[in-house]
């Protein structure tokens, strides 16, 4: 079985709580939006704001912020 990411665990959740109805197929850089919460995630702003963090972070620090450095 392959390692679920934690991304995926989520998204899991919140499709085991009725959230993303019942779509099975997404593009796959999609905006996604939870019916039951009124959530909204879009991967590619999630993505760089991620990617804008790291950068300040190692700048300023010299290292990796901690939720993004590897086990």
């Amino acid at each position: 079985m392959a390692k679920r990411t934690r991304a995926n665990r989520l998204a899991s959740v919140l499709e085991d709580a009725g959230c993303f109805g019942a779509q099975h197929c997404q593009p796959l850089h999609a905006v996604r939006y939870c019916e039951t919460c009124s959530t909204v995630w879009d991967r590619d702003y999630n993505a760089a704001r991620n990617i804008l963090y790291c950068f300040l972070y190692e700048r300023a620090f010299a290292e990796r912020p901690r939720p993004f450095k590897r086990v």
